[in-house]
């Protein structure tokens, strides 16, 4: 009946194993590939290392980022994933001596300078520059700005409030029924996620556009006088307060700006130079408001007094305390000069230093290489991109400078006299440069679009894990777990049917009865 677990297994690591080499083979097409790679615990408490590879595929001239395997490791120091890494890459039939680039998190282990897994490889592979997770940067900028007291604290009540609800059945039923009654039909309240940076956004745009009903709940667990009446006060009381409502509206408007960057981020077809060139749009977004931040407030605070009204909230500046250096203590003459001092004005320093910060690293790596890009070549010079020569000469077809030099005017004048859109990415860009009339700059261009930009690939990866390897599966094997994973993250990948069954039928299946 080929039913059994054993027959089972042979199947899905066949499937699994075709899936592997089709994504190897691809990947071997391409010049170069990065490696993306990050850890998680299982539901056995073992720690699983997922890898990906990141690569231009050739023949649609499309980036790809690709699930290899989940690895389990023992050794988690920079030198045992190091060798883990190296290893599995080579034990697939990849060429280590073309990796360009090695994207993993901030910890410690994996991003140290001297015993971190980019350290040790780039020590044997000199090309192969690490990237922080551009994700993990922006989440790290948006937790610098929230250390501002007042933002903090109002997360921290808003957290408070989702996990009172969350915590009764009934309190669910009563938040529902009084947002059933909104015309934006919502369901609930998300709560605020530390590690899901899309759903932190949407959970502080949910909770703000159902304010009015979260207090009408809370005001009705109140009247209730059952367990949990007292806390609901409490909460009563925090959430009708100005200083949160303010700070509310507050991060409401500042996580906007990021809302779409953080999508973007975490798209697989996005380069690093197309990323940090949307990092530097909100960061100009951000000095504007500083410049301007008389006028932007006085919207923010428009829409504050507009629902402090509604629940009859009164403005007033807090009382100001000498030795007291825990607290607020601005001097102001009005609650709109205290509360733009308060919240406004750090939110956006501390959000404007983070960003360059944060992301000084990334434009170190790509210095040169996105002069390349047809948007920026029209105003570069070749000095621009003589770094990015001089670096990546054993990589390039011609090592000659002068005639490096005239291929790159070729390049600036073919772009200075288009009357079409200049591409502003490097993956359109490599489809627009012909690979015979400028092969360095296709291999440069090549280089700059394999380079990693986030590590949302892998995190995908766990989500896969954490379906797969479950509380009643707990037992499941790593060949069956790399199986099946493949199986659920590349079926859009097509399989020959009668290749699998030729495989599954040349298995030696001789039993051994001595």
């Amino acid at each position: 009946m080929y039913t059994s677990p054993t027959v089972q297994n042979e199947i899905i690591t066949i499937i699994g194993t075709t899936l592997q080499e089709t994504i190897v083979n691809r990947a071997l097409k391409a010049n170069y590939f990065t490696v993306l790679a990050d850890e998680t615990s299982d539901v056995q408490r073992i720690e699983q290392f997922s890898l990906c590879i990141r690569y231009v595929d050739p023949e649609v001239t499309e980036l790809r980022e690709d699930f290899l395997s989940f690895v389990p490791v023992y050794d988690v120091s920079g030198a045992g994933l190091a060798n883990t890494i190296k290893k599995n890459l080579v034990s697939l039939g990849l060429d280590m001596n073309r990796l360009r680039g090695q994207g993993y998190d901030g910890a410690s282990a994996m991003k140290g300078e001297f015993r971190g897994v980019q350290a040790i490889i780039a020590e044997e592979y000199p090309k192969a520059l690490y990237t922080h997770c551009a994700s993990h940067c922006l989440n790290l900028c948006l937790n610098d700005s929230s250390k501002i007291p007042c933002i903090r604290n109002s997360f921290g009540i808003m957290s408070e409030v989702c996990n009172f609800f969350r915590a009764s059945p009934h309190r669910i039923h009563v938040l529902k029924t009084k947002l059933n009654s909104s015309p934006l039909n919502h369901t609930g309240l998300i709560k605020y996620c530390e590690t899901r940076w899309v759903e932190r956004h949407e959970a502080v745009s949910l909770f703000v556009n159902a304010l009015l009903h979260v207090i009408e709940a809370l005001e009705h667990i109140t009247d209730e006088n059952k367990e949990g009446s007292a806390k609901a006060q409490i909460l009563h009381k925090c959430v009708c307060d100005f200083s949160f409502i303010i700070s509310l509206k507050v991060s409401e408007k500042m996580l906007s700006l990021t809302y779409s960057l953080s999508q973007c981020l975490q798209s697989k077809s996005i380069d690093l130079a197309t990323a940090l060139s949307q990092v530097e749009l909100v960061g100009l977004k951000l000095a504007d408001m500083r410049s301007n931040s008389d006028e932007e407030f006085e919207n923010i605070f428009k829409d504050s007094l507009e629902l402090a009204d509604v629940l009859g909230v009164v403005p007033a500046i807090p009382r100001c305390v000498g030795r007291q250096k825990h607290r607020e203590n601005y001097s102001a003459n009005s609650p709109k000069e205290y509360f733009r001092r308060m919240s406004f004005i750090p939110y956006i320093e501390e959000m404007s230093s983070s960003l360059s910060e944060r992301f000084l690293s990334h434009k170190n790596i790509i210095v040169g290489l996105q002069c390349i890009i047809p948007v920026n070549v029209v105003k570069s010079s070749f000095s621009d991109v003589e770094t990015a020569f001089n670096f990546y000469a054993d990589d390039l077809t011609n090592t000659n400078k002068v005639m490096f030099k005239g291929e790159w005017d070729l390049w600036k004048m073919k772009w200075k006299n288009s009357k079409d859109e200049l591409p502003k990415d490097a993956i359109t860009a490599l489809k627009k440069c012909e690979e015979m009339l400028f092969p360095n700059l296709h291999i440069l261009l090549e280089i700059l679009a394999s380079l990693p930009v986030t590590t949302a690939s892998v995190e995908r990866s766990f989500s896969t894990l954490k379906r797969l390897k479950t509380y009643l599966r707990n037992s499941t094997g790593e060949d069956r777990l790399n199986g099946l994973a493949l199986i659920s993250i590349h079926r859009s990948i097509p399989l020959n049917e009668d290749i699998l069954i030729e495989k599954f039928a040349k298995k030696n299946r001789r039993m051994l009865l001595v």
